[in-house]
């Protein structure tokens, strides 16, 4: 078998979670245009927005089909913060080196706050 077909051939990880309020969701690792979605928001220094597109790429019906498309961001921006929060951060931690780029650029934003509230 080639590179490219072992590459190409390879399944992304997933499984199922339960959470409080809406039971058993399907989830799997970023795929390469998730991670981007994800980083992207990251550089831009808005942590929100990378958890709500680890959602979009990351939630997936039981038959491993996405659940969620890019126009749903906005809707899903209106959920509950600490249940998307849940969410995300079991999709990264699939995901694994994903989680630890969203807290250093959580820390950092804290770090930027502290900068521009401290030069007033």
């Amino acid at each position: 078998m080639s590179i490219r077909d072992k590459i190409l051939g390879s399944a992304l990880k997933e499984k199922t979670i339960t959470l409080p309020v809406w039971g058993e969701v399907h989830i799997r690792e970023l795929n390469g245009k998730g991670r981007g979605k994800f980083e992207k928001a990251l550089l831009d220094k808005d942590p929100a927005a990378a958890r709500i597109w680890t959602i979009i790429y990351g939630v997936v019906d039981e038959n491993g089909k996405a659940a969620f498309q890019e126009i749903d961001f906005q809707a899903l921006a209106e959920k509950s913060g600490e249940l998307l929060d849940s969410l995300a951060s079991q999709i990264l931690s699939l995901s694994e080196a994903c989680a630890d780029a969203l807290e250093k650029a959580e820390q950092n934003l804290d770090e930027t706050r502290s900068d521009s509230s401290s030069s007033i």
